[in-house]
């Protein structure tokens, strides 16, 4: 999985793709690329963005399912933003 974090001030990025495939990351203010492997089928995506222990973003899209491997090729695209 790969997020884009647009932070208008320094936080902590928390991603998961399942539940024992997390990372959390500090990022600065600006554009943030970031990554996480997906390693379990029918996993999810969640981000969530935290400022001084306040939790500013949590989001997890509706939708998406993961599939490992596919009987015919594809890129498991799939593209969300979070309303905050």
């Amino acid at each position: 999985m790969w997020a884009v974090v647009f932070a208008s001030a320094p936080a902590e990025v928390d991603l998961w793709t399942s539940d024992t495939t997390t990372s959390t990351t500090t990022v600065g203010a600006g554009v943030t690329k970031l990554n996480l492997p997906l390693n379990e089928a029918g996993g999810y995506m969640r981000a969530r963005l935290r400022r001084n222990g306040a939790i500013i973003t949590d989001f997890a899209p509706s939708g998406y399912f993961y599939q490992p491997h596919p009987q015919t090729y594809n890129f498991n695209a799939f593209t969300a933003s979070s309303p905050n």
